[in-house]
């Protein structure tokens, strides 16, 4: 199952939550340890036991990102937008950090995250190269939005949409088949064809993975990003719109697993549908 926008891994032993007694059962969840801490104003301590327990790290995998395009940072000025500034420059956090307001439209330059709260006509500002936007993120170098953190003048626009597509790949191909129409996640490395914003097919339209396909899309001329621009609930649409003789194409919708620290903030079942994965300090 999809749970794109709801799933998290749980670690042991490299930190420990401040005076919750390690238990050989390990009879209390992640939550009761998070719930409890939270309660009493516990800080996250170092190493101090030999038994398994909760620690405050947890691997998230994020929601849908779809790709929106570079736009100048004027976009900083609309009444519609909420800046915020991130510990790190990461796509994913500035996803986060909007997401948990309940706003599906975010935006990224370095460390900066605007959070836009309405849907603002993009085509009502002008849409700059994809070259303009070429400040990398910070983080992991598996990152597969590594190099799309804005600009000297410009952020990175992102989309973000739920929806349950049966899987845990990371990246999103759109599949305009006769009589099978649909988005189809698929591991990264696949070698397909690609569709650009403007629905140009540089060199041969094949790529060798989905990061290939955004680099061949950005030194196209014009330069520009995989298409992102879409309903993920109507691929039929979605398919109206590129060129017909594509049957499989990378389209710019990927997402992200990433390692988080708990930030005090309270996590609920209902919330997160949870994956609890417990692991011995020997491993370590």
């Amino acid at each position: 199952m999809d749970k794109s926008h709801q799933l998290y891994f749980f670690l042991f032993s490299t930190t420990l939550f401040t005076d919750i007694i390690p238990t050989g059962d390990f009879t209390h969840s992640w939550f009761d340890a998070q719930k409890y801490c939270l309660g009493q104003g516990l800080t996250i301590d170092r190493d101090k036991s030999d038994q398994p327990y909760w620690t405050g790290v947890y691997r998230r995998l994020t929601p849908w990102i779809k790709t929106l395009g570079c736009y100048p940072d004027s976009i900083e000025s609309l009444s519609e937008v909420v800046e915020m500034t991130m510990t790190i420059s990461s796509v994913q956090m500035c996803q986060e950090i909007c997401h948990h307001e309940n706003i599906h439209r975010f935006a990224v330059k370095m460390n900066k995250c605007l959070c836009i709260d309405h849907d603002i006509f993009l085509s009502h500002h002008n849409q700059l190269s994809a070259f303009n936007c070429n400040f990398k993120c910070g983080g992991s170098s598996d990152n597969i939005y590594l190099d799309d953190c804005g600009g000297e003048n410009a952020y990175n626009i992102y989309g973000t949409q739920r929806v349950d597509l049966n899987s845990d790949e990371l990246c999103l191909s759109l599949q305009c088949s006769l009589g099978d129409i649909r988005f189809v996640p698929q591991k990264c490395s696949i070698v397909i064809e690609k569709v650009c914003e403007n629905m140009t097919l540089p060199d041969s339209g094949f790529a060798t993975n989905w990061t290939l396909a955004m680099k061949q899309c950005k030194t196209s001329k014009p330069s520009s990003y995989l298409w992102g621009d879409f309903d993920l609930n109507n691929p039929r649409q979605t398919c109206e719109r590129i060129p017909h003789n594509l049957k499989l194409v990378w389209i710019g919708v990927a997402r992200q697993t990433y390692t988080r620290i708990d930030q005090d903030e309270e996590r609920n079942w209902v919330d997160w549908l949870t994956l609890l994965t417990q692991f011995d300090r020997s491993v370590h």
